[in-house]
């Protein structure tokens, strides 16, 4: 099944490759929660409180399902089929119900994960974003355009309406980091993995289908555009 804006990608999540081992999973999962970690003083030249909250909030949703051997193989199944698992059930107003997901207890001497402050809900999709001619418009443009390309993605936001200063209140991400994004300045941004969770939720505001292939395409870009000159 095509991954949509309806499911998170937890090998992404994670940073993982979809054949990983329980051990590759349990060293993604420590090295994510050292990064997020609220204690962690570089992380905050990097993203705002909000962003690495909900960035902790995803990896711990993604830890708790693939490494649990039968909820990673329900979720395997369920990225083949229609059927939807009942800890990746959408809330049609908050989103992911991740506070119904069991969560697992880290084993490596972190914080617990009900010490983690819960994620506020937020308003999820924008203003008329599920407006039948909009997602027709919003389809022309993505049509039109190149996925990888951050002006793509600003012309998604004003034909649909959002200025960047409404995204960034809505979402919490940086209004620097909407700008670098939307005007492919990848020096101004932070490594990758910070980077996709932007793009989702920018993405998931809007309600733009297919979110896994923006955020692809333009990670590869990203990363491209830093690769050493000998590298390319």
């Amino acid at each position: 099944m095509p991954k949509t804006a309806n499911y998170l990608d937890y090998y992404d999540v994670l940073d993982v490759p979809k054949n990983a081992t329980n051990l590759q999973i349990r060293e993604a999962y420590v090295r994510l929660k050292q990064t997020y970690d609220g204690r962690n003083q570089a992380l905050y030249s990097l993203c705002s409180e909000e962003e690495a909250q909900e960035m902790r909030s995803q990896v711990e949703q993604a830890y708790s399902v693939l490494q649990d051997e039968g909820k990673r193989r329900e979720y395997n199944l369920s990225q083949e089929g229609p059927a939807t698992p009942s800890y990746l059930e959408k809330d049609s107003h908050s989103g992911f119900r991740s506070h119904e997901t069991p969560m697992a207890q880290p084993e490596f001497g972190y914080r617990s994960v009900s010490s983690i402050r819960p994620v506020k809900a937020k308003k999820i999709h924008a203003p008329g974003s599920r407006d039948e001619g909009l997602q027709e418009k919003l389809a022309e443009i993505v049509a039109a355009g190149d996925p990888g390309d951050g002006a793509l993605l600003r012309r998604l936001r004003e034909a649909s309406g959002v200025s960047d200063l409404q995204m960034h209140e809505s979402t919490k991400i940086g209004i620097d980091h909407i700008r670098a994004i939307e005007s492919n300045t990848f020096e101004l941004l932070p490594k990758g993995i910070f980077v996709k969770g932007f793009l989702r939720s920018y993405l998931k505001y809007l309600l733009v289908p297919d979110i896994e292939v923006f955020v692809s395409a333009f990670v590869e870009r990203l990363e491209t555009a830093r690769m050493p000159q000998s590298d390319l």
